[in-house]
């Protein structure tokens, strides 16, 4: 919420990926994907999703994998039960300046 109530002024100019899970929402209940993705002040590009992934549509243990979210059309990386390398391996593949 303060982040667009400031207009995104810290991530302009960047290719932001946002780790988020169904708990990631803004004051009004909003998917926090779901507000930062159409708006113009903040490019949004990739969604990092942990267990259950990003919208909670994972089992528990599962994974996703990597596929687009059917709602923005966005890359969604799993990164359950990824640390260390492997999971900057997935931020660097993912083409993202700020997480």
């Amino acid at each position: 919420d303060r982040l667009a109530a400031d207009g995104y002024r810290l991530l302009r100019g960047q290719k932001v990926g946002i780790v988020t899970n169904p708990t990631g929402v803004t004051a009004d209940v909003r998917h926090i994907v779901d507000v930062m993705h159409p708006d113009a002040r903040v490019n949004l590009t990739a969604v990092f999703g942990p267990e259950h992934g990003f919208r909670g549509t994972a089992q528990a243990g599962g994974s996703e994998g990597r596929y687009d979210d059917p709602a923005t059309g966005l890359p969604v990386y799993d990164t359950y039960l990824k640390s260390g390398q492997p999971l900057a391996d997935i931020f660097t593949a993912s083409g993202v300046d700020t997480v």
